[in-house]
């Protein structure tokens, strides 16, 4: 009777009562929220600005504009080394932090976020984004032989084949006056890496697509997925409805590519050329117990197409950037590399790394504008656990942020300023209480980066190959370089230079 009654007494009223009614129950229910967030939240007595621990659209609003490094970075500055950035979320820049969060722990390690944590392609999992430890185990440990520093020793020649292209495409552009090495770059990276895995490259360098068109779509979809599905999983389908166009139609082709490359790969018993690639360590357990599945590699080579290529031509850009901006720099590498080598072709994946000054500034590059500028988020298992001596509940989005760790003084000593001397002896006594730990450019723990040989061999080798046979100047501004975003990747700028090659 009660509730007939209010039905009665609720038909009475006029549209605009009931309409007011409503928004003030709603706006109730809102203020109820983040007055729980604020004061009653598991998290409450973590520091934090009000209007992002209150509720997450601060912090949604930057991940959709990209600045969430650049906000991170602020936050820490100001509230330590800990900081609620969401009412479910802590960033975290500490060294323990690293080993807390990503390290293997008893009785398991903290498991990846779902937002970082892509759909399963085709129904099935690879590599990079099976939640399953054991699933991923088994993975890596058939992958990682492809990788090892024997295998990319091996793989010397594609490397320096790929290189050699590269020179010649700079050196057929030199009287134009202006370089995109961005676009070089990323092409040149992106065709070693599937000249490595199928024994055919895709040519990118050679046709001019420019990869990063294809793959930033693909970063800034997972960006919006990751804010809608924190209001309902409902919304995804009815997204990927109404935007079919996030995801173009030549990106597609490229992943329909992957198939047909690995198939055309499966009909020979080895490389042309009797080349090694990365498929012939892991073919011989194709479908095979405690093997991998054809689907499961297709999704595993999805991933590493793309973070194989990114990453090496994310880190090679931006060390030209940095390196071309400080002529200090520039002079002394220059004179490392020309006193070391008499020919390019004396510069190979295992002799350049005696050049201490280039491996370091890669090193700083790293540092200053790390490849991936946010955090690769975990979370806390139901029970909680302790992350960097503060208990931590369960359910609860961590994680370290590259950026915010590696330029804050509490970890390095003037960190806003490109030093590559601190990764060496003479830099020892200025920089001793630097954190070295807190510095783990590929991750840390049994999901680290498996490319990480792969990644280190090809940009020192690229980088000295450009430095020996070119002079270059810088034309990109600074305000250009500052200006670029964070979509889980870098959307980048044009590196514009202009390059002469050096006569000997």
């Amino acid at each position: 009777m009660f509730f007939q009654g209010l039905l009665e007494s609720l038909t009475t009223l006029s549209p605009t009562i009931l309409l007011g009614t409503c928004l003030a129950g709603i706006f109730l229910i809102i203020n109820i929220r983040v007055l729980y967030n604020i004061f009653f939240h598991p998290l409450a007595r973590y520091p934090g600005p009000i209007s992002w621990t209150s509720n997450a659209i601060p912090y949604q609003i930057a991940l959709l504009k990209g600045t969430t490094h650049l906000h991170s970075a602020r936050l820490h500055k100001k509230y330590g080394p800990v900081v609620r950035v969401s009412p479910n979320e802590l960033s975290y820049i500490t060294a323990q932090a690293w080993a807390d969060i990503y390290g293997r722990r008893h009785p398991k390690q903290l498991q990846k976020h779902p937002d970082i944590i892509s759909g399963p392609s085709g129904g099935v999992y690879g590599l990079a984004n099976t939640p399953n430890d054991q699933d991923h185990s088994r993975m890596r440990r058939l992958m990682a032989p492809g990788f090892s520093e024997k295998a990319v020793r091996a793989q010397e020649n594609i490397f320096r084949d790929h290189i050699g292209r590269l020179i010649a495409k700079i050196r057929d552009n030199e009287g134009n006056g202006t370089i995109d090495l961005t676009l070089f770059l990323h092409a040149t990276t992106f065709d070693i890496i599937t000249d490595s895995m199928f024994g055919e490259s895709a040519n990118t360098l050679e046709t001019g697509t420019d990869w990063m068109s294809l793959t930033m779509p693909l970063a800034r979809g997972r960006i919006v997925n990751t804010v809608a599905s924190s209001y309902s999983t409902r919304i995804i389908p009815i997204l990927r409805r109404l935007l079919p166009g996030m995801v173009p139609n030549a990106a597609i082709q490229f992943f329909q590519n992957t198939v047909i490359a690995l198939d055309r790969r499966l009909t020979k018993p080895s490389c042309d050329d009797g080349r090694p690639d990365i498929l012939q360590h892991v073919l011989p357990y194709l479908d095979k117990p405690n093997g991998l599945t054809l689907p499961e590699l297709q999704t595993t080579l999805r991933s590493l197409m793309i973070a194989g290529s990114e990453t090496s031509a994310s880190i090679l850009t931006s060390a030209h950037y940095f390196v071309l901006s400080n002529p200090r720099v520039y002079e002394r590498l220059l004179s490392e590399i020309r006193c070391q080598f008499a020919s390019d072709r004396d510069i190979t994946g295992t002799s350049v790394n005696r050049c201490k000054y280039l491996v370091a500034v890669l090193e700083e590059t790293m540092r200053i504008w790390p490849a991936i500028a946010i955090s690769l988020p975990r979370i806390t298992p139901p029970e909680g656990c302790e992350i960097d001596g503060l208990w931590v509940p369960g359910g609860i989005k961590v994680g370290v942020n590259q950026w915010a760790a590696y330029s804050s003084d509490c970890n390095f000593a003037r960190p806003n300023e490109f030093l590559p001397e601190r990764w060496l002896e003479e830099g020892k006594e200025e920089f001793a209480n630097d954190i070295r730990a807190a510095f783990q450019p590929f991750s840390t723990g049994p999901r680290n980066c498996l490319g990480m040989n792969f990644a280190r061999t090809e940009t020192r080798t690229i980088f000295a190959y450009l430095l020996f046979d070119f002079e270059m100047e810088l034309l990109t501004s600074h305000e250009e370089w500052d200006a670029q975003k964070v979509f889980i990747m870098w959307s980048r700028c044009s590196l514009r230079v202009k390059a002469r090659q050096v006569t000997r």
